[in-house]
């Protein structure tokens, strides 16, 4: 019979794999095993043979069929593999006129060959100094011997952060016997592991009690695994799921308790599961905790239920959403998100939303912030005040002239006291259309306080001119700088441009930030909500 169980890892010149089927094949002699290869690309099959079914792989044609005795890469311990990497014991470092005589003793009659107290002491001394642990593709599948791990790791030193990922573990509480050597750690990283769950989840108690960050990516555990998972993760603030499948989320059945790591967690990472719907993943609004969700690469084409037209599920204390790379084509999905009464940050690039050019790209910036008043960040960049105006208008000159339903277009006409007219409205008897909503709205922007010094910052006297001036809305900091080159009168390539906040500081004293970017906008750099002006100079 085989040694080997269903679930076991096996890895052949670094390939990994899992054990899923042992015994015959018909029409053949001897035992097989079945395995799902991780990468799929070295499968034959999903699992079946002369149109027989032995074992369903993951990924479909994962699966080939391999004899019991076909020879696998050699295991190691976790003590084995810390010790080879951080403190190995031809360590050119170590100097061998320190270490004490070796010493050979015996028992039942063989010699034991034993290090010496001072060598060991220098070479465990190492261990000390470690918050890293780093054992990724090391062949670990079990612990080791705990007395061992006690030797090696006492008291667990000051480690915080282990990455256990690609490696030959299968069983859970393995791993919970090694966290259980380091009382102090934070984050536990078991990506490209492939865990063999059964029943309850049984592990050493307390082996995670403080872990706040656990990474689980491409370990295709089910929705149901996980929440036996993370029950003894009571600290979780920070899950990771990347890449397991999972496209339903479902309710648990019984309520969670208090102290399971799902009520305290704040970050959950759904990357590339294949999720379709948003109400598909409708019961992660009961979290408590939820702060943050990432969805990025998924199947998501809208946003809205196909039948209440309301946006799935109300998350009320989500900050930050990350949709990017998903099908959303429509902006009534994006004026749903509106619904999250405390979403701040929006990651939605790359869905097909808008052409993905410059221009469009810029285009699309625009309309995000208008459509989404509470959002002060898009695709990982801050939104400024006067950003948030630009937006706004160019908005309202859009309802204007191709009017339909906008859904601010109220608000903002409230906001800003602009008439944006009939885009199909013409004079009697002309044929000529009336002014455009975009003029008109240009006369709102505020003028912008211009100040200029002879010389570099820091500025040691007071400005020679002052002047105001109405800024276009888009207008570049390269053209920006032609401008005030001329008003100025001053070489266009010696003209320097800043943006002073002048409402904490007193005068002179604020700090300048320097627009030194010629392909942004000026109004990336200003914020005409807070006192403040543009501050002009010459080049040396």
């Amino acid at each position: 019979m085989s040694e080997h169980r269903i679930g076991d890892r096996l890895s052949f010149n670094g390939d990994l794999s899992t054990v899923r089927y042992v015994g015959q094949v018909d029409g053949t002699k001897g035992e097989w095993l079945g395995v799902e290869w991780d990468d799929p690309t070295r499968g034959k099959h999903g699992g079946a043979h002369d149109g027989r079914s032995y074992f369903q792989c993951i990924i479909d044609g994962a699966g080939s069929f391999i004899r019991p005795n076909k020879k696998a890469d050699s295991e190691r311990t976790f003590v084995d593999a810390l010790l080879e990497r951080y403190a190995p014991l031809n360590d050119p470092s170590s100097n061998d006129n320190d270490v004490e005589e070796i010493r050979a003793s015996w028992i039942s009659g063989k010699p034991i060959v034993t290090v010496g107290f001072a060598k060991m002491s220098q070479r465990f001394a190492q261990l000390d100094k470690l918050r890293v642990i780093t054992l990724t593709h090391s062949q670990i599948s079990t612990t080791g011997p705990l007395e061992r791990l006690a030797e090696v790791c006492p008291g667990g030193f000051a480690v915080e952060e282990l990455d256990l990922s690609w490696n030959v573990l299968s069983d859970l509480c393995e791993v919970g016997r090694i966290c259980a050597a380091f009382p102090g750690l934070k984050t536990l990283r078991l990506n490209s592991n492939r865990f063999h769950i059964t029943g309850e989840v049984k592990v050493p108690q307390g082996a995670f009690l403080k872990l706040e960050l656990l990474t689980l990516n491409v370990t295709y555990l089910t929705w149901d695994e996980v929440v036996r998972i993370t029950m003894h993760f009571p600290a979780l603030r920070e899950l990771q799921l990347g890449y397991n499948a999972i496209q339903t989320i479902t309710a648990t059945g019984d309520k969670l308790p208090e102290q399971h790591g799902l009520q305290s967690l704040q970050v959950l990472n759904l990357e590339g599961n294949g999720v379709e719907r948003i109400e598909d993943i409708a019961w992660l609004s009961t979290l408590p905790n939820l702060h943050s969700l990432i969805l990025s690469r998924n199947k998501l084409t809208t946003l809205t239920n196909s039948t209440t037209k309301n946006i799935l599920p109300t998350f009320k204390h989500l900050t930050a959403l990350d949709l990017s790379r998903n099908q959303i084509s429509s902006w009534s999905d994006i004026d749903a998100l509106n619904a999250l009464p405390t979403l701040s940050s929006l990651r939605v690039a790359h869905n097909p939303l808008y052409t993905p050019t410059r221009d469009r790209e810029d285009v699309g910036r625009m309309e995000l912030i208008a459509r989404l008043p509470n959002v002060w960040e898009v695709n990982g960049t801050d939104v400024k005040g006067q950003e948030r105006v630009q937006a706004e208008l160019w908005y309202l000159a859009r309802a204007g002239r191709e009017g339909g339903e906008w859904t601010r277009l109220g608000e903002l006409r409230a906001k800003y006291g602009a008439s944006v007219p009939d885009s199909n409205a013409t004079v009697k008897n002309t044929g000529r259309k009336v002014g455009s909503a975009s003029g008109a709205l240009a006369s709102r922007v505020p003028n912008t306080k211009l100040v200029f010094y002879p010389s570099p910052p820091p500025f040691n006297s007071s400005p020679t001119r002052t002047l105001e001036k109405r800024l276009v809305p888009g207008t570049t900091v390269g053209a920006f700088r032609s401008l005030c080159g001329k008003l100025f009168r001053i070489p266009p390539t010696k003209a320097a441009v800043g943006w002073r906040n002048c409402s904490t500081e007193e005068e002179g004293e604020a700090e300048v930030e320097v627009m030194d970017d010629d392909l942004r906008r000026v109004e990336y750099y200003s914020d005409v909500s807070i006192e403040g002006e543009v501050v002009v100079w010459a080049r040396n």
